[in-house]
């Protein structure tokens, strides 16, 4: 006897509606070519892009002498980070969270999640200014799609700092630097629903197989997790410098004068080369506040030259 279900049917319809339509919107995004890597025609080709378009940047080595911004859901993919090469030209104390001091500054609105991916460039920030901020204003609302990768980026100072319930992934880049975040006190608030921190949800900024070092041998080196925020790093490859003690090289920050501590942290999965490394102890790990899962790290260290403290 043949069977019959309607209720398939249906699912198939739906499916294949949805499906269409998502095919059609998606049908509408263009793909706008910036005429050179130099600030002007890469910062017009944004200016042109409508949400959900894609700004490729040309081969080239080009000093950009103003900081751009970028708040509204495109992709800006450079021709490789070996063949789009962004000098730094513009000058400013590198302190802070204030986007002016920073060469390259993601600040989507959060109310549409919007979907931000910057790929395929070198940025030689310098001794210039900082370098990548990410930063949401909204204390309720989270960004989860914003994609920092195949990158190569250093910085005397900040190389990267997200702020806020700025979360998303960096993936498969070259980092040397210090990164740092933060976030602002209201986040812990008792009724905050995003305040919960669960280990691997979206509500993170993820760094994953990534080869992360130091920009200088004098410069300090770690990732601090300054204010209410949460991150994870997982899969990385990281390079402690020669004769300079992190401090430390992952930080949890508790509650301190005018500022509150971390949400919490995973890291796992790394591995840490400090076969260079001088000093008798690696400060590795230090958890004032929040939660952490902290596990299936490897360090090399030199022969007779202490062991990794946490």
């Amino acid at each position: 006897m043949k069977s019959y279900c309607p209720r398939l049917k249906i699912m198939y319809f739906v499916i294949f509606f949805f499906g269409f339509c998502g095919l059609a919107k998606n049908s509408h995004a263009a793909t706008i070519n910036a005429a050179s890597c130099s600030y002007a025609d890469v910062s017009a080709a944004i200016q042109n892009a409508s949400a959900g378009d894609t700004v490729n940047v040309p081969a080239g080595t080009c000093a950009w002498n103003n900081r751009l911004e970028i708040s509204k859901a495109i992709t800006l993919i450079g021709a490789g980070a070996a063949n789009t090469i962004i000098n730094n030209g513009y000058s400013a104390s590198c302190s802070g969270v204030d986007p002016t001091v920073y060469l390259l500054s993601i600040l989507p609105t959060c109310s549409s999640n919007p979907a931000i991916r910057i790929s395929g460039f070198t940025f030689n920030f310098g001794t210039a200014s900082c370098g990548i901020l990410y930063k949401n204003y909204s204390s309720t609302t989270e960004c989860t799609k914003v994609r920092l990768d195949q990158l190569n980026i250093s910085a005397a100072g900040f190389v990267f700092v997200h702020y806020g319930l700025a979360h998303g992934v960096m993936d498969n880049s070259i980092i040397r630097g210090t990164m740092d975040m933060g976030g602002s006190e209201v986040l812990w608030a008792a009724n905050n629903a995003v305040a919960a921190y669960e280990y691997g949800n979206n509500s993170n900024f993820y760094f994953e197989d990534n080869t992360w070092s130091y920009y200088s041998d004098v410069v300090d080196f770690g990732h601090a997790g300054n204010g209410a925020v949460r991150y994870a790093f997982r899969y990385n490859t990281i390079i402690s410098p020669p004769g300079h003690q992190e401090s430390p090289l992952f930080d949890e920050h508790g509650n301190q004068p005018a500022q509150t501590g971390c949400f919490g942290a995973e890291i796992y999965g790394n591995s840490i080369d400090a076969t260079n490394n001088e000093n008798n102890q690696m400060n590795l790990y230090a958890q004032r506040g929040g939660k952490s899962l902290f596990y299936f790290n490897s360090v090399t260290y030199p022969v007779g030259k202490g062991a990794v403290k946490t």
